[in-house]
């Protein structure tokens, strides 16, 4: 369940799980070093991005997603089953990687580099004050905005990478930027979205963990 199990209990916005916690499940889970994680769910993609961030992460770097999902698996006649596999357990080593994750303040710092994309994957309406799962409404000053579903084609499956790259150049996203941080509301959708970033060959981007849950409902931050 990732709104407990690879959260850090009593975070508001949901963050990932501090390394001892995320290491004792995934050893549990019988993930070592050389194990292949296979992620998928039946939402597009979204969770099985955001296990798949979280174990990049923590240096998990054998990884994936599977495209298309259980919908996909069920469409195309895959065998299925609801045995339930007895686990032997592992040794998870967590190996922080910080490059890959972002938070308010450092986001606010100076030191966050000129030429940074910073990109919001909400809805347009959230992006421009509509709706909110916040306190207050509005977006990150700066950010631009390209919603997590137009990086999917109608079958839930990622777009090709010919397309993501168009996706992200209509919303103003240079591939070439220094650095890109994503950010939705909790951590999810932008999980998907360095996803399909690295899927259109751009390896520099990061993940703003806490989201808007943790910049719009903190009135010191700034918004537009």
């Amino acid at each position: 369940d990732w709104t407990q199990d690879i959260v850090e209990p009593g975070s508001p916005s949901q963050d990932v799980a501090g390394p001892e916690r995320y290491a004792a499940l995934m050893s549990r889970l019988g993930i070592g070093p050389q194990t292949l994680v296979v992620a998928y769910d039946d939402a597009a993609g979204m969770f099985a991005a955001r296990l798949w961030w979280t174990l990049h992460y923590y240096g998990h770097t054998r990884a994936v997603v599977l495209d298309g999902g259980w919908q996909k698996w069920l469409a195309e006649g895959h065998p299925v089953t609801a045995v339930v596999p007895q686990i032997a357990p592992a040794v998870f080593t967590p190996q922080v990687q910080p490059q890959l994750r972002r938070t308010a303040d450092e986001l606010m710092s100076p030191a966050a580099g000129a030429g940074v994309v910073l990109l919001d994957v909400r809805t347009p309406d959230e992006f421009a004050g509509r709706a909110s799962r916040a306190r207050r409404a509005g977006h990150i000053p700066g950010a631009l905005n390209l919603p997590r579903s137009q990086l999917n084609a109608p079958d839930g499956t990622l777009l090709p990478p010919e397309q993501l790259r168009l996706q992200f150049a209509e919303a103003g996203v240079r591939l070439d930027a220094p650095a890109i941080i994503t950010y939705c509301n909790g951590g999810v959708s932008a999980s998907y979205a360095l996803l399909a970033l690295r899927a259109a060959g751009y390896t520099g981007a990061a993940l703003y963990d806490g989201s808007w849950k943790d910049w719009g409902n903190d009135p010191t931050r700034p918004i537009a």
